[in-house]
């Protein structure tokens, strides 16, 4: 299965690549900009801040589990027991909201994002969450109650990982710092 570069919706193949077929359902619906697997299913995230969850069958329909389309999805972190977390962006700074599920997006609760628009989310162990804005990383456990500032960046931060060390590597707009 692949998200579209151009357009809305997911090709999938079910026998190897020798034919490719569109999503029929709500699979077709959307512009997606993430996609993971976890358990045997595939889960899609894309704008209008939407999650939808297939079956086991990539041709049965699929399930949406959250659709906020005033919003965009920013970025999508997830851990194999089913906890995901969805950073969305607004026009309006105040209302930037992180999404979370334990349930994987069976259920969600909100959290407002202290900063800009969340651009990154790197969740390093199931107990500690790093979340980065354009400047500023952020820490936070899985539940996200409270988001705290750790670092700030004077340049523009596109992405940044954590590796198995601890240490971050930030991926800013013309190089890679560590």
């Amino acid at each position: 299965i692949s998200t579209l570069d151009q357009g809305r919706g997911v090709v999938y193949t079910t026998d190897k690549g020798v034919s490719w077929t569109m999503g029929s359902g709500i699979e077709r619906t959307f512009k997606y900009n993430d996609i993971n697997f976890l358990g045997g299913k595939v889960y899609l995230s894309g704008d209008g801040a939407v999650f939808l969850a297939s079956g086991n069958d990539l041709t049965q329909k699929w399930d949406l589990r959250l659709e906020q389309i005033e919003r965009e999805t920013r970025c999508v972190a997830s851990t194999s027991s089913g906890t995901i977390m969805v950073g969305t962006y607004t026009s309006d700074i105040e209302y930037n909201v992180l999404f979370v599920s334990s349930d994987k997006g069976k259920t969600w609760n909100s959290r407002k994002f202290p900063g800009y628009s969340p651009r990154s989310i790197e969740i390093v162990s199931d107990s500690i969450v790093y979340i980065a804005d354009l400047h500023v990383i952020y820490k936070t456990d899985i539940t996200c109650k409270t988001i705290d500032s750790i670092a700030n960046y004077i340049g523009f931060i596109s992405d940044f990982k954590v590796a198995p060390n601890g240490t971050f590597f930030i991926c800013s707009r013309f190089s890679i710092l560590s």
